[in-house]
């Protein structure tokens, strides 16, 4: 775990070195089906880096995690079977070797990590992100949910529900800008100042 108070820069220059023990540059290939408009995230598998575009393109870039060749992308906008008209965010299942995709807020694509689209299935909610972890999913909603963060298994039956609107109403803006990140099984909380 890295603890960085990142108010203390200042003018000084920052050098990765002071933050990480190690780290490498990857220039990823640059041909025209590659190109990224805007980096959303970023998630590592195996020999595979999976780069999201949620903002302009809206689908999943893979390459290789130590060439930075292009394999392929990962989702499709439309209107027929395995299209979408929103990408919001996504998450690998190592185990089962699957790529969760959550779309138009409200439903879940899954897809092999090769990019093949295998099913889609509607959320009980509205969700903005995501985590899938240990055979449950960790939803952060905004203000059409009941509640904020709300977790299910794998089916999407709702197993818990936190930071209740009716709760919040006066600060529910402030709920929607907290970031949420999942890692083994433990929920950590955050805000951007």
């Amino acid at each position: 775990t890295i603890y960085w108070d990142c108010t203390n820069i200042g003018n000084e220059e920052l050098k990765l070195s002071s933050i990480f023990k190690e780290y490498s540059l990857l220039a990823l290939e640059e041909k025209d089906e590659a190109l990224v408009g805007q980096v959303s995230k970023i998630a590592l598998h195996d020999s595979l880096l999976f780069v999201s575009d949620n903002n302009v393109l809206d689908k999943i870039f893979v390459f290789n995690n130590t060439s930075g060749k292009f394999l392929h992308s990962i989702g499709k906008i439309g209107q027929g079977p395995g299209e979408y008209y929103s990408l919001n965010d996504f998450s690998i299942d190592s185990e089962n070797e699957k790529l969760y995709l959550l779309c138009n807020m409200e439903n879940i694509y899954s897809y092999s990590l090769d990019g093949t689209f295998l099913e889609a299935k509607k959320i009980p909610f509205y969700a903005s992100c995501m985590e899938y972890q240990n055979d449950m999913f960790i939803f952060r909603c905004d203000s059409r949910s009941s509640h904020h963060l709300i977790i299910t298994d794998n089916q999407f039956n709702v197993v818990a529900k936190h930071l209740d609107n009716e709760l919040y109403k006066e600060n529910s803006e402030i709920l929607t800008s907290l970031q949420y990140i999942a890692d083994n099984g433990k929920i950590m909380i955050f805000s951007k100042k």
